[in-house]
């Protein structure tokens, strides 16, 4: 599925998600808020209007951080497909799942192209980068005919071996210890997880800080009308 379908998927989720909690906001607004209070309209519209307000802060910070994220190489957070920057000029990519993916050299391909060559791997499913090195596990039903790989990124020379005890034998004379990670692990570490936890308190916190006043307005409406009435 496209970016621009995805996009356009969670816009009218967002958009009739908006539209219920507007219902809702009104609502509550209706019930707490007496008709001859003189600040009643002003309740209803920013009620009527505050969803979607936060929609739209939502969709901002999105844009925000697609355009951070496509700068640093990365992809938008957004789509079918996870990429990141590895080491040593390599990258990361996932597409459609996030169970095995490939590491390539993009400075050895013709644009937009990951071609069978030597100093890429397809098929991953567990990674360790070391160095020069990059190491790691291939799904079962890879086309290499083997358990396991080594790619020195510097040579661009890539090894399979049919079995771990394989690869640890190779592994001992270049003095790299064995500690392979799920692919999608790597590529949270790589991917900008500090920049995404950011990301997501930016989209949360401003948007529930602003309801929060909306209801304290509503309920000191509320309290100085019973104050009134008593």
């Amino acid at each position: 599925m496209g970016i621009g379908i995805v996009l356009i998927f969670w816009l009218i989720v967002g958009s009739f998600a908006a539209l219920v909690g507007s219902v809702i906001l009104r609502a509550i607004a209706t019930f707490l808020v007496q008709k001859s209070h003189p600040a009643r309209k002003r309740v209803m519209r920013v009620a009527t209007i505050l969803p979607f307000a936060g929609l739209g802060w939502l969709f901002a910070v999105f844009v925000f951080q697609a355009t951070i994220n496509v700068y640093l190489g990365r992809d938008p957070g957004i789509g079918d497909s996870w990429n990141t920057p590895l080491p040593n000029g390599y990258r990361l990519i996932m597409i459609d799942v996030t169970d095995h993916g490939t590491v390539y050299n993009p400075k050895t391909l013709p644009p937009d192209t990951i071609a069978g060559q030597d100093d890429n791997v397809f098929d991953v499913s567990q990674l360790q980068l070391s160095g020069r090195y990059m190491l790691g596990a291939l799904t079962p039903d890879n086309s290499y005919g083997g358990s396991y790989f080594l790619l020195d990124t510097q040579s661009g020379k890539r090894l399979i071996f049919p079995d771990f005890d394989r690869l640890g034998a190779a592994l001992g004379p270049l003095g790299i210890k064995p500690d392979l990670r799920p692919i999608e692990t790597v590529y949270s570490q790589y991917g900008g997880r500090l920049f995404g936890y950011v990301v997501l308190a930016l989209m949360l916190i401003p948007p529930m800080f602003v309801f929060v006043l909306f209801c304290r307005w509503v309920l000191r409406i509320r309290k100085s009308e019973v104050l009134q009435a008593t």
